[in-house]
């Protein structure tokens, strides 16, 4: 018996590219996981996830503009559902 497993859906909101590509080459190793998008702002973070609606949102915290916690209480307020793993490091 086969069973099906469901894909989960991933947005990368990351400034620092070295760190976005790196998560997206890492999470694309995995056939449960897609990486649907990923971009370099809040804004565009927002617009990505009200366009595809993914289940898991990597969102950096000290991104430029708009920081990080301003975009996931916006983002939690159009979809209570999606997860949301947040990170900030800097040297």
């Amino acid at each position: 018996m086969t069973v099906a497993t469901k894909t989960i859906s991933v947005i990368i909101v990351e400034d620092f590219k070295l760190t976005r590509v790196g998560l997206r080459c890492a999470l694309n190793a995995n056939d449960d996981i897609e990486v649907l998008a990923e971009c370099e702002d809040a804004q565009e973070g927002l617009n990505l996830i009200q366009k595809y609606n993914p289940d898991v949102v990597l969102m950096d915290l000290g991104l430029p503009g708009m920081n990080g916690i301003e975009a996931t209480i916006k983002a939690k307020e159009m979809n209570p559902s999606q997860n949301y793993c947040t990170d900030f490091s800097r040297p």
